[in-house]
């Protein structure tokens, strides 16, 4: 049987750690929370340069095979010049971007998706 003194060590002990921990997480959670106001402040901007947000969607067998369906006014636009090198990294299924563009009076490639160009793109901040 243990005695007093060393229970409530183990105790004092146990507590001490419980409280480093939960400082931590908090500590996590501030960071965490200013991070997303910054990268709410940097998409903000990027809105304010004129930048669209949307989202890319890949559509197998079309012609169209990436489009953008912009999160503003819920448009698809088929960009024309995401073949190009720089735009690549951005030919993913379901990412969000930032994009700016200009309409194209050119015959649709597909359906009634908008043909676009593409000026340039960023990745969502999270």
């Amino acid at each position: 049987m243990m005695n007093i003194p060393l229970r409530l060590s183990i105790l004092i002990l146990i507590i001490s750690l419980k409280s480093c921990n939960t400082f931590k997480t908090g500590e996590e959670k501030q960071s965490k929370g200013e991070s997303i106001v910054k990268n709410n402040d940097v998409n903000k901007t990027l809105i304010e340069e004129g930048y669209s947000i949307g989202r890319v969607k890949y559509i197998s067998d079309s012609q169209c095979s990436y489009i953008i369906i912009d999160r503003e006014i819920n448009s698809e636009f088929d960009p024309i010049n995401l073949e190009e090198k720089k735009y690549l990294p951005f030919r993913k299924d379901s990412m969000i971007i930032y994009y700016k563009y200009r309409r194209l009076r050119m015959p649709y490639r597909c359906d009634v998706i908008q043909p676009i160009e593409l000026i340039d793109i960023k990745k969502e901040k999270h």
